[in-house]
């Protein structure tokens, strides 16, 4: 397996700090804020658009779609949402520092998403709490 190039562990707290203003708590936001979990969603294509990779759209939201709910059982920074909108965004700084070429910058994204932790996560849907022996021989 190759080292990942470049930090891809999310920093939640300092990505808030640095570049998103604090929640509004008053009328009609009510502590809402575009650094949530709901909202990720809608930064992930923001910075794909941003990217140049908008026809990714489709196929990356269907992808992360099968991690779903996985955020009430994982680790904040663990978050599959939140994980890739901050994949995405260290490219988006990345490309206006740099510029790369389009093919070399997907497959550093693709490689990049594949090294996230939840990408290695497995469920396991029964009525024990520990997985039956025979289901992985």
């Amino acid at each position: 397996m190759t080292e990942p190039t470049s930090d891809i562990t999310p920093s939640i707290e300092s990505h808030l700090r640095q570049h998103l203003p604090r929640p509004d708590l008053q009328f009609p936001h009510y502590g809402r804020d575009a650094s949530d979990h709901s909202h990720a969603v809608y930064s992930i294509i923001g910075h794909l658009a941003a990217l140049g990779l908008t026809d990714w759209v489709p196929r990356l939201t269907m992808w992360l779609s099968r991690y779903d709910g996985l955020e009430l059982y994982a680790e904040d920074e663990e978050d599959p949402h939140l994980c890739v909108r901050q994949v995405l965004a260290n490219h988006c700084a990345r490309v206006l520092d740099q510029g790369k070429q389009n093919e070399t910058l997907k497959a550093q994204i693709v490689e990049d998403l594949l090294q996230l932790t939840f990408v290695r996560y497995r469920a396991h849907w029964g009525t024990d709490l520990a997985a039956d022996a025979c289901v992985f021989r």
